[in-house]
């Protein structure tokens, strides 16, 4: 019983940790949302901000902490930081994006009818499926 509960209790002690991680496999760090980012450690605990020049676009997310909120990325210096994820723009895979997006079409009924119907979105409306519009043009410079 004693080793019964000893194996539980270890069990729940580890649970957390293996569910607080999240995959980044494939998803790169785009950009940053601000001109500066906080730097935090492994626990969460803010340790300083730093310009977002400093992050290294382009490159995989190496790891993330899904119940701290946190990615772990490469700066420009090589060095590895843990940021709050909310304070970045990350690039999915390009396997993962909609190749099309569809939206409701638009319908003209008079302002006053009314249907009988459940709120939420009809299956029998109409869509149009139109593909996603490409990324603006960076400027060179």
């Amino acid at each position: 019983m004693i080793r019964l509960s000893a194996i539980l209790l270890v069990l729940l002690v580890s649970a957390p940790r293996a569910f607080a991680e999240c995959s980044v496999q494939g998803m790169t760090l785009d950009g940053a949302l601000g001109p500066k980012v906080g730097i935090f450690d492994s626990t969460g605990k803010f340790l300083e901000e730093i310009p977002s020049g400093e992050l290294a676009l382009g490159r995989e997310l190496l790891a993330c902490d899904e119940s701290l909120g946190l990615v772990k990325v490469s700066l420009q210096s090589g060095e590895e930081r843990w940021l709050d994820r909310a304070e970045l723009k990350i690039g999915l895979p390009a396997g993962n994006q909609p190749t099309k997006i569809c939206v409701q079409s638009a319908s003209s009924r008079a302002a006053d009818h009314t249907e009988p119907a459940v709120a939420g979105i009809d299956p029998k409306a109409a869509k149009d499926c139109v593909a996603p519009k490409a990324p603006a043009a960076k400027p060179q410079g």
